[in-house]
């Protein structure tokens, strides 16, 4: 017998993991605490508590903001197997497809963000941080960058400009850009660029016909890199079944 816990209010939330198999039941039993821990939700999906104890003591009524359970807990989209789909998004959790690595997310303020809207531009959870601060009346620290950016004035209109020209991600030797529209994956020592805006499916693969547009999102990717460090413990789970395969190779995805 296992038990995790997580704590609300001061009050210890313990599960136990005796009814999962073994190889499911200790991730089991973490989300279970936690989410057990997060007694609030925003449109019908669980959200930790921070956001509403923030709120509390700023007087305003009702949960903040919180991403839907998925991405605080998963932070990809669904798996790649017989079960589920992501359909029209290719692939799925573990990948730099769009199926893997977009997913919704959910914000609720009565007295700051229109209700009922939705945004279509890409965000980012490092939004989340800088919205945080904003929308409580604090500074962000002027002695660091901070990727993220406030999403308030994009979603109550007084910005239209998308909140990010560039996206990236990297999982050990794989990673992937999104500029504009178009979105780069580096991974088996290849490169698959598409046109979202025409191919959200990532079906047609530009990488030889547009050599200008993947020349100039590597040396974007390229600059931002160079500002990271080198991952601090090796990668883990790495996925290479025939299903994780892009167009007949064999991809080995790892996280």
């Amino acid at each position: 017998l296992r038990l995790w816990e997580a704590r609300r209010d001061g009050r210890q939330i313990q599960v136990d993991d005796r009814d999962r198999p073994p190889d499911e039941g200790g991730a089991y039993a973490v989300q279970r605490a936690v989410t057990e821990a997060s007694g609030y939700e925003v449109a019908g999906f669980k959200i930790g508590a921070t956001a509403q104890v923030a709120m509390d003591m700023l007087g305003v009524d009702g949960p903040f903001f919180g991403p839907l359970y998925r991405e605080a807990f998963r932070d990809n989209g669904a798996g790649v197997s017989d079960c589920c789909s992501n359909e029209p998004l290719r692939l799925g959790k573990q990948t730099m497809f769009e199926g893997g690595i977009r997913v919704p997310f959910a914000m609720k303020w009565p007295a700051g963000i229109p209700q009922g809207i939705t945004y279509e531009h890409p965000v980012s959870a490092l939004d989340i941080f800088p919205t945080t601060v904003a929308a409580a009346g604090g500074q962000l620290p002027a002695n660091r960058e901070i990727d993220g950016v406030d999403l308030i004035p994009y979603l109550d209109g007084s910005n239209s400009r998308r909140p990010h020209d560039r996206l990236f991600w990297r999982a050990g030797p794989i990673w992937a850009a999104r500029v504009g529209d178009w979105k780069l994956i580096y991974a088996a020592d290849r490169y698959w660029l598409y046109d979202l805006s025409k191919d959200i499916g990532e079906i047609n693969n530009l990488a030889k016909e547009r050599r200008d547009i993947l020349k100039t999102i590597k040396a974007s990717y390229a600059q931002w890199n160079n500002g990271n460090i080198e991952p601090l413990w090796p990668t883990i789970r790495a996925k290479s079944m025939p299903q994780f395969s892009v167009d007949g190779i064999q991809v080995n995805w790892t996280f």
